[in-house]
């Protein structure tokens, strides 16, 4: 097979060896560059029911009528990127406070409605969607959904900006969409249909 120095007769053993060293890198290099090797924060575990709340900043809102109310939709911008509508769950409106302290009880400050904002708000917002759920987190929109993360929020009369302060996993869909009684039903019709 070698002989002087060559392989086959063609080739030399030195060039050889340099071209598959460099074929090895460029393949382990393509390898990795397609995602053929798979890290394990992105292996998902399904698709699940996410609930994730939105603290907003302060805004000056002098509608007399609600913005938002449970059950309503609303369309979610991530990082500046526009996603989808969104439901409703909860919506919980408060008055800006200003802290003042309490010479009586100092580990009990005063939280006193500030008077100079009297149309100064700020929402907390609960909504929920399908997410992918990963070792990493649950990704909704292609964006890992976590505190901190800034999110815009857009109804028919406000745009309101806030970040997320709050992320659940409910539960799995499959689970939600078939209640027990209708899996029992499937699973006596089954069985019925094996006898036959």
């Amino acid at each position: 097979m070698i002989k002087n120095g060559k392989i086959f007769g063609k080739y030399n053993v030195v060039d050889f060896t340099i071209f598959a060293v460099i074929i090895v890198v460029v393949i382990g290099f393509l390898f990795i560059k397609i995602g053929a090797r798979k890290p394990l924060g992105k292996i998902s575990k399904g698709v699940k029911q996410v609930e994730f709340t939105v603290a907003t900043r302060a805004y000056d809102i002098t509608s007399t009528e609600e913005l938002m109310e449970p059950g309503d939709t609303t369309f979610i911008t991530i990082r500046n990127v526009p996603y989808t509508k969104l439901e409703i769950k909860a919506v919980k409106k408060e008055h800006v406070q200003e802290m003042f302290f309490n010479y009586d009880r100092p580990e009990v400050p005063y939280l006193i409605n500030n008077v100079a904002f009297p149309n100064r708000y700020q929402y907390t917002i609960t909504l929920t969607d399908k997410a992918q759920i990963t070792s990493d987190g649950a990704v909704i929109g292609g964006n890992k959904i976590k505190i901190g993360l800034p999110v815009d929020l857009e109804g028919f009369n406000y745009r309101l900006s806030g970040m997320v302060s709050d992320v659940k996993v409910i539960d799995d869909l499959k689970d939600e969409t078939v209640p027990e009684n209708e899996k029992a039903e499937q699973n006596e019709q089954s069985q019925e249909k094996d006898k036959q």
